[in-house]
């Protein structure tokens, strides 16, 4: 009886993800931060997402009994064992139009019986492509000038507002800053150039 409740309760964690997508309250800025500068918190992340699906197959197992429905799904959790083959295919989810592909597919193996648990692996799967951090969000974290100061609450509005950011046009961000550092490093010694004039010719 309580393995049925919760498996039944399994469902609706679904609901959660609208209210949680793009939140700003404090907590969720905290979990933005983490998930984009901690490689062991993105680990753990996928972790958790793999052993929610475990818990669904056992459930699902224990009810029905038919272990031929879970050998799709269970594919997937094998390959979510492995945690860079894991990013490497959220990150392949996080277009929008494959994540639309992967929405309608979800859905139609849901009302197909035994497809059903694949259908739920590729919904929890794409729920946790959706709070996960965005490549431009990556790539700039790796760049000199973009360290973000963890307490300040400025940066950390910043830091959300990339987290979504999962069109092709941060390439040209990426660019527009390297052309900025560039340019700033110019001036630098072009300054320094005319202090050493400045020099020269008051020895002279």
């Amino acid at each position: 009886m309580l393995i049925k409740i919760l498996y039944s309760l399994m469902f609706p964690t679904f609901l959660v993800v609208p209210f949680l997508y793009k939140n700003k309250r404090p907590a969720m800025l905290v979990f933005y931060r983490n998930m984009a500068m901690s490689f062991a918190f993105r680990k753990v992340y996928t972790k958790m997402l793999l052993l929610f699906l475990l818990a669904f197959h056992f459930y699902h197992l224990t009810i029905f009994q038919n272990h031929y429905d879970l050998i799709p799904s269970s594919v997937l959790c094998f390959a979510m064992f492995s945690h860079s083959l894991c990013e490497r295919f959220i990150y392949f989810l996080q277009d929008c139009r494959v994540l639309w592909v992967g929405m309608v597919l979800s859905l139609t193996c849901l009302f197909i019986p035994h497809f059903m648990p694949l259908g739920f692996s590729i919904g929890v799967l794409l729920c946790g492509t959706v709070f996960y951090p965005s490549r431009l969000l990556r790539d700039l974290m790796l760049l000199t000038e973009c360290a973000y100061r963890p307490d300040c609450y400025e940066d950390l509005l910043e830091l959300s507002e990339l987290y979504f950011r999962w069109d092709e046009s941060g390439n040209s961000m990426l660019q527009e800053s390297e052309r900025e550092r560039k340019h700033v490093f110019n001036e630098e010694i072009e300054d320094a150039e005319f202090e050493e004039i400045g020099h020269e010719q008051d020895e002279v």
